[in-house]
């Protein structure tokens, strides 16, 4: 079983992340001119979220559960992603089966000494990965 694609109305239901959206669709993979059209032309957070997340829906094939929750861990929305987990789980859709989450963890392209941080700077707020 691979990790299922959630819905846009599943998303704008549990993962408000309000202000934070930009960041997260940065980290979600999104092009930045992208994001940036998207904040110039949508006046709300919310407006901003929905079309943040469509077009990660529509344009990122590994668009997934578990990457989002991943992304919300990194800009420390731990509390929205233990309630989205939550509810994840009280509905019976899948998230990362123990395969998927070991094949990511043994990727044959990182050395195990090897340390990798990404850093992020968008509205004077810098984010480690």
């Amino acid at each position: 079983m691979r990790e299922d694609k959630p819905t846009l109305n599943e998303l704008l239901t549990h993962v408000d992340v309000g202000t934070e959206w930009l960041i997260l669709g940065v980290l979600l993979e999104l092009d930045m001119k992208d994001l940036t059209a998207i904040e110039q032309e949508r006046p709300t957070i919310d407006q901003r979220l929905q079309h943040m997340y469509a077009l990660w829906l529509k344009t990122i094939p590994k668009a997934t559960r578990g990457e989002l929750i991943k992304a919300l861990g990194v800009i420390r929305a731990n509390t929205l992603a233990d309630k989205y987990k939550k509810w994840i789980s009280s509905t019976g859709r899948a998230t990362a089966t123990s395969k998927d989450t070991n094949r990511r963890r043994h990727s044959p392209s990182v050395s195990k000494q090897s340390k990798l941080v990404s850093v992020w700077t968008i509205d004077c707020w810098t984010y480690t990965v």
